[in-house]
This record gives structure tokens, sequence and C-alpha cells, in this order.
């Protein structure tokens, strides 16, 4: 039997070869003995490249026939499968991604807004430092007032128990008691106050009077917050609070100073 390459080859071998050999005679007719054996070294060299191109004919159709066989046996997959992209669902999508942890979110540094309500203006030569309020004993001493220690506890320090605590003293004016003075510088103080006012009013009795509870607003001057009130269950004197940029005072008005508690208060409000 032979293969179908075997019978292409037989076929087309003598059609290819016989134009070479009918070639190869006319020289040994017509030519000289020297001739004929040039011609003949000739005619074996041609035909020995003729050989040649038919081996490499027959490699080139042998490996095509692998090639074919080969395809055939391979199995086809179907072209939705080979074409349509991976998919991952949720579930696929969750055990290969890594999940984000909780504190790598955390973490992360926050950044401030940049949006123009937040940002604002500095006209140059000004200072953006928080003011923080006026020279108090330079007051004490214009308004003709002396300081002496106490150890009377004010309402700020019973509140608030800040630290560092609430400066207090007597102000004393012509050698008598005219306040208890109480104050206390702090970024926090307005929810100290806040909190303060509202451990005051748990406390209030049935004999509160003269309650106050008020903001002054001044055009050449910061918000002032005014809770003012008298109750002789919490104190024999009348009291003010004022809250002033980051100071919060406690004013406790002896007799001897009702005369000059409006310019104190006035002087602390700048």
């Amino acid at each position: 039997m032979y293969s179908p390459l075997s019978r292409r080859l037989s076929d087309r071998l003598p059609n290819v070869l016989l134009p070479y050999f009918l070639f190869a005679l006319l020289p040994f007719v017509y030519t000289s003995p020297v001739q004929r054996s040039t011609l003949l070294a000739g005619t074996v060299i041609l035909l020995i490249l003729v050989g040649l191109a038919g081996a490499d004919e027959r490699f080139k159709e042998r490996r095509n026939l692998d090639l074919a066989e080969l395809t055939e046996s391979l199995p086809v997959e179907p072209a939705s499968q080979a074409s349509s992209p991976t998919s991952l669902s949720p579930a696929t999508a969750s055990s290969v991604m890594p999940t984000a942890t909780t504190s790598s979110i955390s973490s992360a540094p926050s950044v401030p807004s940049s949006s123009p309500s937040s940002s604002r203006v500095v006209k140059k030569g000004t200072s953006t430092r928080k003011q923080s309020g006026v020279n108090v004993d330079e007051i004490i001493a214009r308004l003709g007032l002396a300081k002496q220690e106490t150890n009377e506890t004010s309402f700020i320090t019973l509140a608030t128990q800040a630290v560092p605590p609430a400066q207090t003293t007597v102000l004393l004016l012509h050698d008598d008691r005219a306040f208890l003075f109480s104050w206390i510088e702090n970024d926090n103080v307005k929810p100290m106050f806040g909190n303060l006012k509202q451990a005051l009013q748990q406390q209030f009795s049935g004999k509160l009077a003269d309650l106050k509870d008020e903001t002054i607003t001044a055009p050449d001057g910061p918000p002032v917050n005014v809770l003012s009130f008298f109750d002789p269950a919490l104190s024999a004197e009348r009291v003010i609070f004022l809250r002033v940029r980051t100071r919060l005072y406690e004013i406790r008005i002896a007799k001897n100073g009702e005369g000059i508690v409006d310019q104190l208060v006035a002087e602390l409000s700048k």
C-alpha cells in the first residue's frame, strides 16, 4: 500500500524529470567527447540539485500533512466559550480580591478641605493670633483696687476643675472688701461656661432673684456672654459671670463694690 504522499510524488516525479533527461541527452548526440564529459558533469550536478529540490518539497508536504492530522485530532472548543471574557460573580470577586480592613481606612490621614468658604484672607500687617484679652492687673490698679489672698473657692473652680486652675483673689477698695474675683483662660472656655450654667441651674433655690442671661455685642469690642443672679442659698453676694473671648470671669459683689462694678465689667469686656 502506498501512502497518499508517495502516490502523489510517483505521479509527479516523471513529469518533472522528463524534460531534464531529454535536455541532458542532446549534448551526447551533437558534441565532441571532451564537451560530453563536461556536460555530463554538469548534468550530474543538475540532477543532484533537482533531487534535493524534490526532497525539500516532500519534506514540506509531509510537515503540512502532519500538521493537518494534528489539527483534526484536537477537540474544537465552542466559539461562545472561547470568545466570552471571564466574569467574576460577587462571590468569586470576594474570594479573589483582598478585603479592605476598617483599620486601614480609619488610619488614613484626613485631608483638610480647600473650599473657598473655608479660606480667609489676612490683610498685610495684621496677626492671626487670638487676642487673649486685657491686662487684668492693670485694670485692678487703674480702678484703685488692691489684691488680697483668700482661701475661698469660686464657682468657676468648682464647676470646671481646669488645669491650670482659676486664679481667685479678694479685691479691696479702701482696705475694705469689694469683690471676690476669679478668672480662667482656656481655649475650651465656651463649653466650660455652658457646663457652669447647667450646674448652677440645678442648684438654684426658690429665693433666686435678678437672674439675667444675655449676650452683649459692642460695635468696637468682642461679644460678651453675661450671667448674673442673686441667690442667698448659693452666695450672700450678687454674682456676675462674663465670658469674653477665651476667658471666663466671676465677680461676687460686696456692698463696698456696688459703685465700681460697672466700670470693672466694662474694662474686662474689652
